[in-house]
């Protein structure tokens, strides 16, 4: 019922030579991903990626309850000439706190989507932070957000960002949106 990985714990599914990264499928009642470990400051995260010209891969999650806290991270990133595939996140609750984050990266190519479905609450505080980043010449990644409620605190963040490549989208069907706001710089 419940998944922990915690102080410095990663899930990793990458490729360094030819061929895709795999895929990771989390389901749970509960996930929490936060902390860094004690030696090599490691932080805790979720990751499909790619350092090749090959494809990075998804990572799909289905819980009751996530939580990234504490420097977590889950992501999928191309830090090569690969594409960084898409981050789907399907939850009643998702808490994102003290420096967690959920991120999308490219070097180049198309960069990774982030798809958030949450049926009650988005809470985000303390440097909570969803963001897409595409580097070089990639094309920057969409975020979707679907959820009654986002309630966005102490310097939290959503961002679709890009360097030279075209950034992306910020789409956000909601009922009630507190603490977040608009604004065209970082």
């Amino acid at each position: 019922n419940r998944l922990q990985i915690i102080d410095g714990a990663q899930i990793t599914a990458s490729t360094f030579g030819a061929g895709d990264a795999g895929d990771i499928f989390l389901q749970a009642n509960r996930l929490e991903v936060g902390g860094v470990s004690q030696i090599g400051e490691r932080h805790s995260r979720i990751v499909a990626f790619s350092e090749t010209e090959f494809d990075a891969g998804s990572i799909d999650i289905t819980v009751e309850k996530l939580q990234v806290t504490d420097q977590g991270r889950i992501n999928v990133s191309s830090l090569g000439q690969g594409d960084a595939s898409d981050l789907t996140i399907r939850a009643d609750q998702v808490w994102l706190t003290d420096g967690g984050s959920l991120q999308a990266e490219g070097a180049a190519g198309r960069q990774g989507n982030i798809s958030l479905t949450v049926d009650n609450l988005l809470f985000l505080r303390r440097g909570g932070f969803i963001s897409t980043n595409a580097t070089n010449g990639a094309t920057g990644g969409n975020i979707t957000i679907a959820t009654p409620v986002i309630l966005g605190l102490d310097n939290s963040d959503i961002v679709a960002n890009a360097v030279q490549g075209d950034g992306g989208n910020i789409a956000i069907s909601t009922k009630v949106l507190l603490g977040l706001q608009f604004r065209d710089a970082l």
